[in-house]
């Protein structure tokens, strides 16, 4: 297995461990916190200014190591990407 595959593993079990912790957490955002747009949750600005320091600094790990996942998973496409270059390049 590629360092990058067992570091994407670690990454993301860290992810659902802190995932889950959000969502067990007393400040867990309810339907009622929230719209959709997009797609996308949007918070209401009440939720976000009440929001305790602890569940924040949660919310900041969380959105670094999505980050971090993309990192990694874009890396793994361009390596792929590259490979596939230098074997049509070779033939």
């Amino acid at each position: 297995m590629r360092i990058e595959d067992l570091l994407l593993e670690e990454v993301s079990q860290e992810a659902r461990n802190l995932g889950a912790k959000l969502d067990s957490h007393y400040y867990a955002a309810t339907e009622q916190d929230f719209t959709i747009c997009n797609n996308q949750k949007v918070y209401k600005q009440d939720y976000l200014d009440n929001m305790p320091s602890d569940f924040s600094g949660l919310l900041g790990k969380f959105g670094a190591l999505v980050d971090v996942i993309n990192l990694i998973k874009s890396h793994k496409e361009a390596r792929r990407n590259e490979l596939r270059f230098e074997v049509s390049f070779n033939e």
